[in-house]
């Protein structure tokens, strides 16, 4: 009898870049499913509650490289990678690409028809571990010949920000954000609820570790929508530095804010989109370190800002006119 064990993964990994799209404003749904179109006769994914959202199918990417470990156990991993490209709010542009890791039974590498036939997935030939494979990935300088995701990923929103559809005028200026994760699965016929670690490293990379969720799929679409709000608040923390509240007059400071009015406020839903586990992760990240409290806080000081300014215009309305 075979083991039900044997196609378990032992990690899944991935990595999400965000960043702005070369366009002075949000685009209309139909323009973003034409941008993510990969092929003519693609369909792409879309909705439009409760915010604008379109997702290209994925893309499949053969590989035969070493993976990064972080007791340098020599690794190696063949098999496919799945890449998709999506656009947020007519604004936001992701690339993504992710792999589930299966140790291989053979140890030795197959006919490639054998891994064509399992879409999203690499077999290891090596020792290493999960937590060997975690730390390796989510640290790694993704120099030589190891597993680069990122590459992938950047591929896809690399041909998306050459359309000439964009008009090339960002309305502020702001650096593209990348964040790795990995999901653990919990051991076999253990039962509890997952653990969610998130943490920056002192490179700028955002590393998420789920571990004992074994629905890779939603921690996926939990880790997307993580870098997705990460970003806004990452740059809606830039503009606000940027904006010198009570260093500058008023209105020299709500012409810096105003692109996070215009742009970013309505795109905080984290947690729309996602199915029931990934809203379970959601609540378990928000007790710490407790995004959306920094971004209503960030929100709160914006508009004041605006109101301030506000009522400094009100004297000057009641002034009668010099004739």
């Amino acid at each position: 009898m075979s083991d039900p064990r044997r196609d378990a993964p032992l990690v899944a990994m991935g990595e999400v870049h965000t960043a702005l799209l070369r366009n002075s404003s949000a685009l209309p749904v139909a323009t973003c499913e034409r941008l993510v179109r990969l092929t003519s006769d693609e369909v792409v994914r879309r909705s439009e509650r409760p915010i604008a959202h379109v997702v290209s199918m994925p893309v499949f990417t053969g590989v035969d490289c070493l993976a990064a470990t972080s007791d340098r156990q020599k690794a190696r991993v063949v098999g496919t990678v799945s890449s998709e490209v999506s656009i947020t709010g007519g604004h936001l542009l992701q690339g993504s690409s992710r792999t589930a890791v299966v140790r291989s039974d053979a140890q030795r590498r197959l006919a490639w028809s054998y891994y064509l036939a399992r879409p999203g997935v690499v077999e290891l030939i090596g020792r290493a571990g999960a937590d060997s494979l975690t730390w390796g990935f989510v640290r790694s300088d993704e120099g030589g010949d190891v597993l680069d995701l990122g590459a992938l990923s950047t591929r896809l929103m690399d041909s998306v920000q050459v359309a000439a559809v964009l008009d090339r005028q960002v309305p502020f200026r702001v650096a593209r954000t990348l964040l790795r994760w990995v999901a653990v699965p919990p051991p076999p016929q253990v039962v509890g609820e997952p653990m969610v670690r998130f943490t920056l490293d002192t490179g700028g990379i955002r590393m998420l570790v789920v571990s004992g969720e074994d629905d890779l799929a939603s921690v996926a679409n939990f880790a997307a929508d993580l870098a997705l709000h990460d970003w806004l608040l990452t740059t809606l923390v830039r503009l606000v530095e940027h904006s010198r509240v009570g260093v500058e007059r008023p209105d020299a400071v709500i012409h810096r804010l105003r692109p996070a009015v215009e742009h970013l406020l309505h795109l905080w839903m984290p947690g729309a989109r996602s199915s029931t586990r990934a809203a379970a992760l959601w609540e378990a990240l928000e007790r710490q370190p407790g995004l959306s409290r920094q971004w209503n806080t960030l929100v709160s000081r914006v508009r004041d800002q605006f109101s301030l300014a506000a009522l400094a215009v009100l004297p000057s309305l009641g002034q009668p006119t010099k004739t």
